[in-house]
């Protein structure tokens, strides 16, 4: 991207006029989603995390010395038609938070533009900056929107990979984005994993009990009183029961 052209972005806050400086015609009535779309592309590399892609990621982040539950949504890119089966193909469609998801964004979340001509997928974009992380969303809770439209009934929809996770064996691994100051773990599997990385971590019920395989299997135990859960860090293989 040119240097003026960040420049312009990096200035649409203090410019009420900055609709009308773009190269490209901006609908006033899209006003609202194109800033959020360039502010997002700034924020991209702040937050450290993927912006570009429709699904839910599941986070365990540690702020002022504390592990929190997290999600991070995203809302560009495709979805197949096939996912969105009692969707009308006609005109855009608004997704709106709902539930869980409803207590941390409010307003749309995000535009669907359904398939064109032989096309399969529907094109998802964002109306705000969601690529953020979301914390304190538990894991038990599902991530879930209502899409409507003008032309169809509203239709209930959990976000892709938005499911609930229930397991009471919850499987991470490191993030790209962690940071020493903010140390980030990115949800793998539930349940039994096997793995290639050198550290897993395992989040279980504070009661289970763990028996390495051998000495170097465990790391770290780490007590979550707020989850009512503890951490292990895994190095090697390591039998988790109740």
């Amino acid at each position: 991207m040119p240097a003026e052209s960040v420049t312009r972005l990096c200035s649409i806050a203090k410019h009420p006029g900055w609709r009308d400086e773009l190269p490209i015609y901006v609908p006033p009535e899209d006003e609202a989603l194109v800033t959020e779309l360039l502010t997002g592309l700034l924020d991209e590399k702040m937050t450290g995390l993927s912006t570009v892609g429709v699904e839910a990621r599941r986070y365990l982040v540690k702020r002022s010395s504390q592990w929190l539950p997290a999600v991070q949504l995203l809302a560009d890119g495709e979805v197949p038609a096939s996912k969105l089966p009692g969707l009308s193909a006609q005109g855009r469609v608004r997704a709106i938070p709902t539930g869980e998801l409803a207590n941390h964004l409010t307003g749309d979340l995000a535009l669907l533009e359904a398939p064109i001509g032989d096309q399969r997928h529907w094109r998802v974009r964002p109306f705000m900056r969601i690529a953020k992380l979301l914390t304190d969303f538990r894991f038990t809770s599902p991530v879930t929107t209502t899409l409507t439209s003008p032309e169809g009934s509203p239709l209930h929809w959990t976000w892709p990979r938005g499911e609930a996770l229930r397991s009471d064996v919850l499987v991470f691994q490191q993030d790209e984005g962690s940071t020493p100051k903010e140390p980030l773990l990115r949800f793998l599997r539930s349940g039994s994993v096997s793995s290639p990385a050198k550290t897993l971590h395992a989040l279980v019920p504070d009661d289970w009990t763990v028996e390495p395989s051998s000495e170097s299997a465990i790391v770290e135990i780490e007590s979550l009183p707020s989850l009512s859960c503890k951490l292990v860090r895994l190095a090697g293989t390591c039998l988790l029961s109740e």
